[in-house]
């Protein structure tokens, strides 16, 4: 038999038809990317979840760690359930039954709440939502008398800011429909909305001329207990304040803290102030500083309408006499400007405030009760503490 020849076999070689390549390869690298971008995503939800839990019990640690001090430090703080949820997206850590409180040299106060919630910032320590909510209880006691205020709001929100400090630098609160009753007289304290914040600022410079506050203060409908003492009663109707904090200041805030603040030059620069106190509304800016006793002492440049109704007022109450509002109404008659279109007469004037006395130019208006540090502020036992009239001893060295 005859064998076919090299170049035969060669020619039905090329002839035969040639195979597919094969798809395995290109159909294999999409399942691959897809798996490893399941596993990418697996492992960075692991680890999400993983610093979630990990920055929950540090928080619940710092919780428990904080009222332990506030305890230490001999203040009330107590609670009688903790809870952590939020989980994926939020950090919360809910308490029930909450009490807090505090002690001055001459007053205690003590605040419960059936539940407060707070909101952490899981990834910005130091940053801290409070909400109380339900019923509170807030127990103010001077000497041996104690007051009582039972109520709840719509809205009630506390912003902290610590930034790595042992106190927060920047305080916000915010309330809406606030409505508590003093057990015993029925006394409101309430405001239909209320916003407050108060910042520190680092000081640039040393001097007088230093900012290191802000403070703004927003509010409607408050009224407050008839005994508080203010000249025209304890309803306002709008009031908005926005002021800076000049000079070095530093917490915590003590009576020798301020006396050492007031005697470097410290000063409150009132940029605006509005206020709608029934029958009067005042506009106005000015500075305020501390006398040597510590009391306030202010100049201000304001503008006022309905201080014809407030003049009656005061005579109504007793706070001025008779001879005094005529002749207030006489001063300040000449001096005011019928208002545009017929509205109420308006009145630019200073106003100061000098030993406790409030003057209106030159008319004497009211009389300020003394401010009692002691009874607000809480001081270290070696610092000297001047009460209202003292004059506080001097702690620079």
């Amino acid at each position: 038999m005859r064998r076919p020849s090299l170049k035969r076999v060669g020619e039905l070689v090329s002839k035969r038809p040639k195979r597919a390549p094969r798809a395995v390869d290109a159909g294999k690298r999409p399942v691959r990317l897809a798996l490893a971008s399941l596993i990418a995503i697996a492992l960075i939800c692991i680890g999400y979840v993983g610093t979630w839990f990990y920055l929950a019990m540090k928080t619940h640690d710092e919780v428990i760690s904080w009222f332990h001090q506030m305890a230490a430090d001999g203040r009330a703080a107590e609670y009688s359930r903790l809870e952590l949820s939020g989980f994926p997206f939020a950090l919360r850590v809910n308490l029930e039954n909450t009490l807090l409180g505090g002690v001055t040299r001459q007053t205690s106060w003590l605040w419960r709440a059936k539940a407060i919630v707070i909101d952490v910032a899981p990834f910005d320590s130091g940053r801290y939502r409070f909400e109380p909510r339900g019923e509170q209880i807030l127990d103010m006691k001077r000497g041996d008398q104690t007051e009582r205020f039972i109520g709840n709001s719509d809205f009630l929100q506390f912003d902290l800011d610590y930034d790595d400090a042992s106190y927060p630098h920047d305080v916000t609160i915010r309330g809406e429909g606030i409505d508590f009753k003093r057990q015993g007289d029925g006394a409101e304290l309430t405001a239909g909305e209320l916003e407050i914040r108060a910042a520190l600022l680092e000081p640039q410079g040393s001097g007088p001329e230093a900012v290191s506050g802000h403070l703004s203060i927003n509010g409607s409908n408050i009224q407050l207990p008839p005994d508080i003492g203010l000249p025209l009663g304890g309803a306002i109707r709008n009031g908005s304040i926005e002021a800076r904090v000049m000079g070095v200041f530093r917490l915590p805030l003590t009576p020798g803290g301020l006396a050492l603040w007031r005697d470097d030059g410290g000063t409150i620069e009132v940029d605006s102030v509005s206020l709608s106190y029934d029958p009067l509304y005042i506009s106005a800016s000015g500075t305020v500083a501390l006398d040597a006793k510590l009391q306030p002492i202010a100049a201000f440049t304001g503008r006022f309408q309905g201080f014809f109704q407030a003049i009656d007022a005061l005579r109504d109450r007793g706070i001025i006499r008779s001879r005094e509002a005529t002749m207030a109404k006489l001063v300040l008659g000449a001096m005011s400007r019928k208002g545009e279109d017929g509205g109420a007469r308006t009145i630019s004037l200073p106003i100061t405030i000098q030993e406790r006395s409030v003057f209106a130019g030159p008319v004497p208006l009211a009389k300020l009760p003394p401010i009692r540090w002691t009874d607000v502020l809480s001081a270290p036992p070696d610092e000297t503490a001047p009460a209202a009239g003292d004059t506080p001893a001097d702690t620079r060295t």
